[in-house]
């Protein structure tokens, strides 16, 4: 954490155990659908979940939301533990499980926000204010409309109003842009990436893109663990993935300036192409991690050659993912 930061949420060696019976005279069949993870989500920032299905992303939603208790460990919430005080976490959370559920279908949406704001205490002259203040926010121009007649993007936009009623600073949302179209997903990400750094974002995705665009830090679920947890670059680090460079040099044909390049850099691959003029693109695959832009730009020009552009190109979410939770 940098200085002055704050955590709005803190998980400590959360656990939680599922039991069942598979029959009634059968044994319990017990599983440990979180591990023990530690978790940390700094006050003002985008935090984002991603893993395979299973992986205790929806569990810990769960528990931080006061839907479900650890079976060991703590979650604090602003500094609130979720299980001693779970009436005071409820009021600083605002929380969206979207879905078609959630509201009353032959109601207005007008009319659902009126009666879930008198749940948190939202009325009278306040509540007014604050539909009139989200529907300008949100553009929720079919507030008038029954519930039933809208849109899966329109419910999305009306699970988030809800969410905001009360002025929550930590908002908790559960896979915000799925089943939505192209266009609606892209203005829930927009939506979402305005309330920041008013309000402090929780948000699980199998969306990677999505999870990339919008995040400050990621953690990556596996089995119930997090198996890393960081910025996308620092995620790419803990994954140990090899770095690419792109470079556009001058002093040779491609064949000659490959040859040239292996004899004195430690690369596992060497891309080269012709980028005209009698200039040559390389891209080359480092070993382990980090830039490598000054020492590969050392090397070119010891090899004669002169470097007209030279980049990172960094490993994206998706190759981070699988390197580590497996294809």
């Amino acid at each position: 954490m940098r200085p002055g930061e704050t955590d709005a949420i803190e998980i400590h060696q959360l656990r939680r155990v599922f039991e069942r019976r598979v029959g009634w005279r059968a044994p319990r069949v017990t599983r440990e659908a979180l591990t023990g993870i530690d978790l940390r989500v700094r006050a003002g920032t985008t935090f984002g979940i991603v893993g395979r299905n299973g992986a205790g992303k929806t569990t810990t939603v769960k528990i931080l939301s006061t839907l479900l208790l650890p079976t060991s460990g703590s979650v604090r919430v602003a500094g609130h533990d979720v299980v001693r005080e779970a009436k005071r976490v409820r009021a600083l959370l605002g929380v969206v499980l979207g879905g078609d559920r959630g509201f009353y279908q032959r109601l207005t949406g007008r009319e659902n926000l009126r009666f879930f704001g008198s749940l948190v205490g939202v009325s009278g002259r306040r509540l007014h204010d604050r539909v009139a203040a989200l529907t300008e926010q949100l553009d929720l121009t079919f507030l008038d409309e029954r519930v039933e007649a809208c849109s899966r993007g329109m419910k999305q936009r009306l699970h988030l109003a809800r969410a905001l009623l009360h002025e929550p600073p930590i908002l908790i949302l559960d896979e915000p842009s799925l089943g939505l179209d192209p266009v609606a997903a892209a203005q829930m990400r927009a939506l979402v990436h305005s309330l920041v750094p008013r309000h402090t974002v929780l948000l699980t995705t199998h969306d990677l893109f999505e999870a990339e665009r919008l995040c400050d830090e990621i953690a990556v679920m596996r089995r119930g663990a997090v198996a890393a947890a960081g910025t996308p670059e620092e995620l790419a680090v803990q994954a140990d993935l090899r770095h690419r460079v792109s470079a556009v040099v001058d002093g040779g044909s491609p064949a000659e300036v490959t040859d040239r390049v292996r004899s004195v850099l430690d690369v596992t691959s060497i891309e080269a192409s012709d980028a005209g003029d009698g200039r040559v693109r390389l891209t080359l695959t480092h070993r382990g991690a980090g830039t490598g832009v000054q020492d590969t730009t050392a090397a070119l020009v010891a090899l004669g050659l002169r470097v007209e552009e030279i980049r990172v190109i960094p490993p994206d979410l998706e190759a981070t993912f699988f390197a580590l939770v497996g294809a």
